[in-house]
């Protein structure tokens, strides 16, 4: 991989990393904040609402109190006609409170006045009012009552009191029964009221919406939580139903703007940082690419270069960054080690060839046989072994020298015996110079004169024995040998030559002087010459026998002789 697209990429997991962490701390930190400040907002507003409901409530019962303990009320109870009632009780005070319905009881709970103040088609029917306040036992109520029931034309707010004077005393004479639609006029005025949207919502229509959502809160009688589809916060209100009336249900439905806004802000944000960190990863790369990069791709150049042509006088270009002047210097010391290296090196191995030229031409044109042994095998050998040997060099290498010999020596030992003994000395660093007796290819004998020494190469010690053929001398030794006893013999023969010629003369001499003549001094003459000549072949004799004690003293020729 380039460094430009590591950088790149490096740049880029960084980026990523960044959005990711910048996302998570969002969702776990901003935007569950942004759920908190939403469900809290929803709350206060269901809390307000709730608030005002029971003002509502309250207000109901206040003014359902206040008719009730009306002196009037009381005294036209137990006294007037029910027209004198609708007379008295049609005014404007129950329109603008917007009462709906009002009733009221005697004492025995029988339905004395029924007056209906709002449209005809909203307002249930005398049957439906005088039914549902008998079930909840409003037509006699010792204190005042106010609730919500739910009706069949809808939720209404119920007030009950009983009828006292305006002291508050009694006796009751009856109870007054009012009632206000929750009708949707009345809903809007709530809602402009709390400036929110509300819904009245019956138990079947709360299936869009569920409070086990992630994330919904439940108090004693709010429910909060968000829509299935995540795009509305909703606060559910749940009223209790006056004495045993199904519950009131109110439902506040807000749109997520907080939230999506939050949303949108980190949307903003992360495509900022992405923008940013495309910017700043470009501009990275450049400014690392002209200090840098650009910088790595020259001093990677020159590498190939190298290890392309194996020229180490090329030299690495300095840069502008310190460490990389730090590198391309101990690269270019490097460098010229190597390429001193590789100097010394070439003129070591040229004096090696120059040295194994001439410890080959030494080798291959001694006159000697010789041999390269490890332990008791060949390894080496030179031209003459194999040619004094009959054989090819090839096949002589590892293979033994007790191969090319008898199996006992001239003197009679067994030859693997006397090699192990002169090897075992010559490991030991002596240098044994032996006589050796080889067998040609031919099977004929031949006498070497051999010496051994020892040296030590990092691949263990060797032998280098030297292999001098003696055929010629032991031949001539012989022949001096035969030679100085033929001398001898001849020697021997002359002495007893000499003691036979005088003999004869003395015989000669003797008998003429005895006899005399004429002839007898010539004969003596020639007796004396002949005595002469034997005495000139006595004193060569002791010549003789002198270079023959020098023979055997000094070259030891006739020692075998005696």
């Amino acid at each position: 991989m380039k460094l430009r697209t590591h950088v790149a990429l490096v740049i880029v997991l960084i980026t990523l990393s960044l959005i990711s962490g910048i996302v998570l701390a969002s969702h776990y930190l901003l935007l569950e904040d942004l759920d908190d400040v939403e469900k809290a907002a929803v709350e206060r507003a269901c809390d307000l609402l709730e608030s005002h409901i029971d003002s509502e409530v309250q207000n109901l019962g206040l003014l359902a109190g206040d008719y009730a303990t009306w002196d009037e009320t009381y005294t036209h109870l137990g006294y007037a006609e029910t027209s004198d009632f609708e007379y008295h009780f049609l005014n404007e005070t129950f329109i603008e409170s917007q009462i709906d319905w009002l009733l009221i009881f005697d004492r025995n709970e029988m339905l004395i006045v029924h007056l209906s103040f709002g449209e005809v088609n909203e307002t249930p029917d005398r049957q439906i009012l005088l039914s549902e306040t008998r079930r909840l036992n409003l037509t006699a109520v010792d204190e005042s009552t106010e609730g919500i029931v739910v009706l069949p034309q809808g939720p209404s707010i119920v007030a009950a009191a009983p009828v006292l004077r305006g002291s508050g005393a009694g006796p009751q004479v009856g109870t007054l029964v009012m009632g206000r639609q929750l009708d949707r006029e009345m809903v809007q005025q709530i809602s402009d009221a709390a400036m929110m949207p509300i819904s009245l919502v019956s138990p079947g229509e709360r299936t869009t919406f569920s409070v086990a959502h992630p994330g919904s809160r439940v108090t004693n009688r709010t429910e909060i939580g968000i829509s299935a589809d995540r795009k509305n916060i909703s606060g559910v209100i749940t009223v209790p139903g006056l004495r045993g009336s199904p519950d009131f249900i109110v439902m506040i439905d807000l749109p997520r703007d907080l939230y999506f806004g939050g949303l949108d802000a980190i949307y903003t944000f992360v495509l900022l940082i992405i923008f940013i960190s495309s910017i700043g990863g470009i501009l990275i790369i450049l400014i690392l690419d002209r200090s840098l990069i650009s910088h790595f791709r020259r001093m990677s150049a020159v590498v190939e270069a190298v290890r392309a042509d194996r020229d180490y006088s090329r030299r690495l270009p300095v840069g502008k960054v310190k460490e990389m002047n730090l590198l391309a210097s101990s690269v270019n010391e490097l460098f010229a080690d190597l390429e001193n290296h590789l100097a010394e090196r070439e003129n070591y191995e040229q004096t090696i060839r120059q040295s194994e030229e001439r410890y080959h031409t030494l080798f291959e044109s001694a006159k000697d046989a010789i041999c390269i042994i490890d332990r008791e095998r060949i390894i080496d050998c030179n031209s003459m072994t194999a040619e004094m040997l009959g054989r090819r060099k090839g096949s002589m290498i590892q293979t033994s020298p007790l191969a090319y010999g008898p199996d006992q020596q001239p003197d009679g030992r067994r030859s693997k015996e006397v090699l192990d003994a002169y090897i075992a000395r010559a490991y030991n660093g002596e240098s044994p110079c032996f006589e050796w007796q080889y067998l040609t290819i031919d099977g004929v004998p031949l006498d070497v004169e051999v010496t051994l020494s020892r040296f030590d190469l990092t691949s263990g010690s060797y032998l280098l024995a030297i292999n001098r053929d003696i055929s010629e001398r032991k031949q001539l030794e012989q022949l001096k040998s035969e030679a100085f006893a033929r001398i001898e013999e001849n020697l021997e023969q002359f002495a007893v030559l000499n003691d036979e010629i005088r003999n004869p003369l003395q015989v000669i001499q003797a008998l003429t002087e005895l006899n005399g003549g004429d002839d007898a001094e010539a004969v003596l003459r020639q007796v004396r010459a002949i005595n002469e000549i034997v005495d000139e072949l006595d004193r060569g004799y002791i010549e003789s026998d002198k270079v023959r004690e020098f023979l055997r003293k000094h070259y030891q020729i006739g020692e075998n002789e005696e």
